[in-house]
């Protein structure tokens, strides 16, 4: 008599653990938000994303911070980032502002990178930075739908952000 209570909390346990991940995983973001300093706040979802011209790249190796590949991928598609800042219009009072402000992006899990202005719009970068729907030809799922990722980065892991759920232009004075 007292192993059934024991088993009922056993499988109680057992489900909860099994449970976790997954719900972390299904109850990401299903959109992106476009936000802070800039004139048009909006939301990018797979329902608008042809109000964008779609980019289709591939070949990319991710690499982590010792320079290891921590995966490949074949071929995307995606948004540049400069193209989505210049549908919200960075708010900028002064021109030489610029160099003051950073456009940070954040993940469902809370880690963070962030790019500086100048460097998106004036270097590679702002040509390499893109928002990825689609990966080796599939809808991205495991790591959310949608994926940042600087190409022309030489170690391209820190800078590839999955679960994308808000891009901020920011300003650091």
């Amino acid at each position: 008599m007292r192993l059934i209570p024991f088993c009922i909390v056993f499988l109680f346990v057992i489900q909860t653990i099994k449970a976790q991940p997954g719900d972390s995983v299904k109850k990401g973001p299903t959109a992106v938000l476009i936000d802070e300093l800039v004139d048009s706040s909006f939301s990018i979802s797979n329902a608008n994303l042809n109000a964008f011209k779609i980019i289709e790249g591939g070949n990319l190796n991710i690499r982590g911070p010792k320079g290891e590949t921590k995966g490949t991928i074949n071929s995307f598609k995606g948004i540049l980032l400069t193209d989505i800042l210049s549908k919200a219009k960075v708010s900028l009072q002064k021109e030489k502002d610029r160099g003051e402000f950073i456009i940070l992006i954040t993940a469902a899990d809370g880690y963070k990178v962030s790019f500086s202005y100048n460097e998106l719009m004036f270097s590679e970068a702002g040509k390499n930075t893109y928002l990825l729907f689609e990966e080796d030809e599939a809808p991205i799922d495991k790591k959310g739908p949608f994926v940042v990722v600087c190409t022309s980065d030489i170690i391209t892991g820190p800078r590839h952000v999955k679960w994308v759920k808000e891009i901020t232009v920011k300003k650091i004075n």
